[in-house]
């Protein structure tokens, strides 16, 4: 990990670098993500009705890519990334992601 990063510490003991927000890190998570993206999304809280507003686009990792966006715009500081590796572990994409972003 990168020295003078803030990071948090997952529930698992990972630290993770706020730097998980970056487009880099967001594109990689996306792409893990893929056409588990309504479940995804419904984990961080959006509804039905506001995930076929992203249904519209083609690609399931940009869905995700935006998804994850929005949320962080709506929530700010409250929008961290273990809450967001939490809902990669609950759709059974932790470990990829955590692979692609080099946290194991």
């Amino acid at each position: 990990m990168s020295k003078g990063l803030p990071t948090e510490t997952h529930s698992v003991g990972i630290d993770i670098p706020f730097s998980v927000f970056d487009v880099r890190s967001l594109t990689k998570i996306s792409s893990c993500v893929g056409v588990q993206w309504r479940a995804f999304g419904r984990l961080l809280g959006y509804t039905n009705s506001e995930l076929e507003d992203y249904n519209r686009l083609e690609a399931n990792s940009e869905k995700t890519y935006q998804l994850i966006s929005a949320w962080r715009d709506k929530l700010g500081r409250r929008a961290t990334a273990q809450l967001l590796l939490q809902a990669c572990d609950d759709i059974g994409v932790k470990g990829a992601v955590e692979d692609k972003l080099g946290l194991q």
